[in-house]
């Protein structure tokens, strides 16, 4: 098989790539993070349909976008063809020559039939993925004894040796003999218990009524029971009969009581009527007199405050601070002017000048200057701040001045509302107190009668409809009492007790009966069980010389399966083939030492006859050694293939390191192309280029 082309469309970091592949040594070159590891992850996609990355297949499609695929266009047996493998689902599709394949399982059989390689060898043997190249090589002893086994198929044989161990715990070679006699007897005990159940069977149906006798006396017992019912609903409506004549006597007795009552109350209200209008009359009256007078006084006491109010002086005159504002205003000014002259005249040093004529001053005058600068400073200073106090004076007053005048005028408009409003009160009622106490009296006392009027109406109106509810009870009561004036014949009670007595035997031999039955049941039951028993013992034995037959049998391959028998045998005779391999490969690639796999699984190397452990190579001596090995399991296992894809085989390699590979790569490129075998290389080293056939760049 040769891989021609591979399209990627959104698979990974790749958003559409389209490469042609040719025959011999083929090297995918790019930096760290360029998806060359992914590349080959999307051939091997392409052609096993799993994903080798973390997570879901559909993680595989390039972020942002929808769908994605991979396809591998590849000739085998001279025959072109292609296979297709969506990232989204699992539509694939393979077309081999005239012959097409549409679903995932026909396409994966399909495409075993015609490279005649499983998908877990293309994983292992045929794509080496980074850091795999020698690392089966150097694993530690049982992880190397395990992939050893993986890689030859001996693995499975562990398992099987393990199956047979528990079958044959299962089994059973033991004669059943003692059991078939213990057995024989609980059926002869079964049968017996059956035969004693029917007969007890047999005499409880003697004891059991006719049909005639039983519905004879079940017809009696039940008009028997009927007529006790009817019985007891009579007394039950006598009772009540009773009960309804009571009640209904106590109702007219709290009606009639009740009228008289309503009836006397209501000659009381209408009475004392008249008075208590007149009454409520007198009182409106009184009360609007006292809201008059109660005006009149808050009135005056209020008109008097605000007397008051207006007659309060108004703040004192400020002609008096004017003078001394205007004096302190007059002075600043000079003030300013002395401070000015003292503070330049201060300022002069050596022989001083005037600034203003150039005549020179007197020393004595410019030291009088600085000696009198903080007295006239303090003066001027006191001056503004006695200007700034008497402006703020005058502010104030006159603020208090304008609120004053605000407070006159609305004291004054006040008064004028309140004068006005006295004057248009009207003049004074004389109150009588005692008639309105007497008043009050008369009407408090008419409502508490009207209240009990109300009372005892409402109590009247309960009254009457509970009378007529017990009157209603009466008529069905009496009603009642007709359905029971003929009660009939009252059965004999003797009679009721022996048909009594006669079905309650009955039932009971029924029910026991009901009981045997099922036992009998259960019995037959357990003696089926035990002949069935003895049919499969006595199948057992009969069977006994064929299952000892297939426990030697399973004995003698669990034996053979064993770790040291035949997957020894297998497992040697890889290792030679494969050692022989090796050791040509090494010879061929011109590799200054020789290497074996021990029969004990560990790795042994030779430099000039002299044995040293693998673990001792250099990184170079273990790139070489690893492309060696790779390439004698290639053509142990999938030779027929003519496909290696190597990732990164100089991933752990420093620069100095890299020329021995580039030399062995010269070797084996000269090796494949006499082979067939089409290698594909991922680096990112470009030193390696100088080798390839044809490099793809990512």
């Amino acid at each position: 098989m040769r891989i021609t082309k591979v399209t990627l469309k959104n698979y990974c970091q790749h958003e559409h790539r389209a490469d042609e592949f040719g025959p011999g040594l083929i090297g995918i070159v790019g930096s760290n993070g360029s998806g060359k590891s992914n590349y080959l992850k999307g051939i091997l996609r392409a052609l096993t349909g799993a994903s080798l990355n973390a997570g879901k297949k559909e993680d595989d499609v390039r972020w942002n976008a929808d769908s994605g695929s991979v396809r591998v266009d590849f000739e085998a047996s001279q025959t072109q063809g292609h296979v297709t493998r969506q990232l989204t689902n699992s539509r694939s599709e393979l077309v081999f020559g005239e012959a097409k394949y549409k679903s995932s399982t026909q396409v994966d059989q399909a495409l075993y039939d015609v490279i005649q390689i499983s998908p877990k060898l293309l994983n292992d043997v045929v794509f080496v993925q980074q850091g795999q190249l020698e690392g089966l090589l150097f694993m530690r002893p049982a992880e190397r004894a395990r992939a050893l086994q993986s890689m030859f198929g001996t693995e499975s044989a562990e398992k099987l040796h393990q199956l047979l161990y528990e079958v044959l715990q299962g089994l059973s070679v033991e004669s059943r003999s003692d059991a078939i006699e213990h057995t024989r007897l609980q059926l002869l005990t079964a049968q017996k218990d059956v035969e004693s159940t029917e007969a007890g069977i047999t005499e409880l149906r003697k004891a059991l009524l006719s049909d005639a006798d039983r519905a004879s006396a079940e017809a009696f017992v039940q008009s028997y029971d009927r007529f006790q019912l009817r019985r007891g609903a009579r007394l039950k409506a006598l009772d009540e009969e009773r009960a309804a004549t009571s009640a209904a006597d106590a109702s007219r007795l709290r009606v009639s009581s009740l009228r008289g009552a309503v009836q006397e109350l209501r000659a009381a209200t209408e009475a004392v009527r008249s008075d208590v209008d007149q009454a409520r009359q007198r009182l409106a009256t009184y009360q609007s007199a006292k809201l008059t007078a109660d005006r009149r006084t808050a009135l005056e006491a209020q008109t008097k405050s605000v007397r008051e109010a207006l007659s309060r002086p108004g703040p004192t005159s400020y002609q008096e601070s004017e003078p001394k504002l205007e004096q302190c205003e007059a002075e600043l000014p000079d003030a300013q002017n002395l401070v000015n002259v003292a503070r330049k005249v201060s300022q002069l040093s050596g022989q001083p000048e005037c600034p203003t004529c150039l005549q020179p001053v007197p020393v004595a005058f410019v030291e009088a200057q600085r000696a009198s600068l903080p007295n006239l400073e303090t003066r001027l200073k006191g001056i503004q701040e006695r200007i700034q106090l008497l402006r703020s004076n005058r502010q104030v007053h006159q603020r208090a001045s304008a609120q004053y005048a605000a407070e006159q005028a609305t004291n004054t408009q006040t008064l004028r509302n309140l004068e006005a409003e006295l004057a248009a009160l009207p003049a004074g009622v004389v109150l009588d107190e005692k008639q309105m106490a007497d008043d009050h009296e008369l009407i408090q006392m008419y409502e508490k009668t009207a209240q009990d009027q109300q009372r005892s109406e409402s109590e009247l109106a309960v009254a009457e409809a509970t009378a007529a509810q017990a009157e209603e009870r009466l008529t069905r009561a009496k009603a009642g009492l007709t359905d029971y004036a003929d009660m009939g014949e009252e059965p004999s009670q003797p009679r009721y007790e022996k048909y009594q007595a006669a079905l309650a035997a009955h039932n009971e031999a029924d029910r026991k009966l009901i009981g045997l039955n099922s036992q009998k049941l259960v019995e037959e039951k357990r003696v089926g069980d035990l002949r069935a028993e003895m049919d499969r013992l006595a199948a057992h034995e009969s069977g006994l010389a064929g299952i000892k037959k297939f426990k030697n049998l399973c004995e003698k391959a669990r034996t053979v399966l064993h770790r040291d028998q035949l997957p020894n045998l297998v497992a040697q005779a890889y290792l030679q083939s494969l050692n022989s391999r090796l050791q040509r490969y090494l010879e061929l690639f011109e590799v200054p030492f020789l290497c074996r796999i021990c029969p004990d699984l560990s790795v042994e190397c030779l430099f000039d006859g002299t044995p040293r452990s693998a673990e001792r190579l250099s990184g170079g001596q273990k790139v070489m050694l690893g492309i060696s090995f790779r390439f004698a399991v290639n053509e142990l296992f999938v030779n027929s293939l003519g496909l290696m894809v190597l990732d990164e085989p100089t991933v752990y390699l420093d620069k100095d390191r890299i020329g021995c590979v580039v030399k062995l790569l010269e070797k084996v490129k000269g090796y494949s192309q006499a082979a067939g075998l089409q290698l594909i290389v991922v680096t990112h080293e470009e030193r390696l280029t100088e080798v390839f056939d044809q490099t793809i760049r990512l």
